[in-house]
């Protein structure tokens, strides 16, 4: 596989892109995705949104990243983390209306995500920001330090917005974790999240816990399991999410 197959595949959802399919060819899972503690979000500190819950009852979530933010690989935005993310917010928090904005979209790279924030912050208002970042500069072998100046650029326009931010490192894929070397991507991401007080959901390290816990099989060729797999690590990864906003905002 080149490099150029290899950079269009991470901008896709880390290989978990399938062919489309009939929705009836994969259910949805209900199952609760058990998260590791040293994984899981218990102490997010999030004082812009506990704000806006206490005094106004109301929270707007901004999402943005590539691929599986946009929920490319799941085949249909009901099925991406966002939307399952606002579904279970509101069970959680059933007195705030509850809001999650997307702005992204395949192939993204982190500098047109910065390059359009400060106008997608004004236009929703949202007082927290998940931003998933780093998976087309590591399939393009783009420059770390590179990534980092995007990180710091867009660290300092959600403060300048006064919203909250979580950072998301890369996904996990066992048959990319064999032929890209994603650690330096993930350790600027953290670096530059710790330097600027950040939360840093490992993301990575989450997903690569499930497959080895046989949570989720990421190794799966058949496209129906394939999607199915797809479908429900949205559902994870929104239910871990929900789980700490939900506890930092009451």
């Amino acid at each position: 596989m080149n490099a150029s197959s290899i950079s269009l595949l991470i901008g896709l959802g880390l290989l978990l892109a399938v062919p489309p399919l009939d929705a009836r060819a994969a259910t949805d899972a209900t199952e609760s995705c058990p998260v590791p503690p040293e994984l899981a979000l218990p102490t997010l500190n999030l004082p812009v949104a506990k704000a806006a819950v206490a005094g106004q009852k109301r929270l707007v979530i901004l999402v943005v990243g590539g691929a599986a933010s946009a929920g490319t690989p799941a085949h249909g935005r009901g099925y991406n983390y966002p939307t399952r993310l606002e579904t279970l917010l509101r069970d959680k928090l059933p007195d705030v209306e509850i809001s999650v904005v997307m702005r992204a979209a395949a192939r993204r790279t982190a500098h047109v995500t910065v390059d359009r924030l400060a106008v997608d912050l004004e236009e929703c208002g949202a007082q927290l920001v998940i931003w998933g970042a780093g998976a087309m500069e590591a399939g393009q072998r783009t420059e770390v330090q590179l990534l980092a100046r995007e990180l710091d650029a867009g660290i300092e326009k959600v403060a300048a917005a006064h919203a909250d931010l979580v950072l998301m490192d890369l996904q996990y894929a066992p048959n990319i974790a064999r032929l890209v070397d994603l650690t330096p991507y993930r350790d600027i991401a953290k670096s530059t999240g710790a330097a600027h007080g950040v939360v840093v959901f490992d993301r990575y390290e989450l997903m690569r816990a499930w497959n080895e816990n046989g949570v989720l099989n990421l190794n799966a060729t058949d496209p129906k399991e394939r999607l199915t797999v797809t479908r429900r690590l949205s559902d994870c990864l929104a239910e871990t999410l929900a789980n700490g906003i939900a506890a930092a905002v009451r």
